[in-house]
């Protein structure tokens, strides 16, 4: 039983405030409000936890899981570590450009599932993506993995200047970035 499992308080996952007000900070502008931010994508903390802290069942299951994976990862990594920077780029960039999609034709009481509702859609669907991630345990050959990964982004041009651009009348505050 649910209820029992999470002793006491218990907060529906799917229950979320939309407000309609966007920010420049959208965890400021939440606490000010007087909402909670929305941690581990809205789960109630009894379930989280279970998936989270070492030593409980769902995550020892999970890492004996993560475990039986790994000759497959290997294969899986050395085809991405084989194929070209600019194919690896790609794929990349789809693969997200894909779930940002995925996130704009969802409810959003699916889609909103970042820290506070202000926020991107883009930031709602790396946090939902980032999060099931760091389920699985880091192991070292992991790490090299993903350090190895970083090797096909593209760093900016030397010529790169950053320009601050602040439009109070139009509530428009950034950096425009030129060379």
């Amino acid at each position: 039983n649910i209820a029992r499992l999470c002793r006491g308080s218990f907060r529906f996952w799917m229950t979320v405030t939309t407000t309609g007000k966007s920010s420049d900070n959208a965890a400021t502008a939440t606490l000010k409000r007087g909402d909670d931010l929305r941690t581990n994508l809205g789960i109630p903390k009894c379930v989280a936890s279970q998936l989270v802290v070492k030593g409980t069942p769902v995550r020892r299951l999970i890492e004996a899981i993560s475990h039986l994976t790994v000759p497959l990862e290997m294969i899986v990594n050395h085809l991405v570590a084989g194929a070209p920077a600019w194919l690896r780029r790609l794929v990349l960039i789809r693969s997200f450009r894909f779930l940002v999609a995925l996130h704009r034709i969802l409810p959003v009481k699916f889609a909103n599932r970042g820290l506070a509702d202000a926020l991107s859609i883009e930031s709602h669907a790396l946090s939902t993506f980032m999060w099931w991630v760091r389920l699985a345990p880091m192991t070292l050959r992991r790490l090299r993995s993903g350090l190895h990964m970083v090797s096909f982004l593209d760093l900016p041009p030397q010529c790169l200047r950053e320009e601050a651009v602040e439009l109070p009348e139009q509530k428009v505050r950034g950096v425009y970035m030129h060379c």
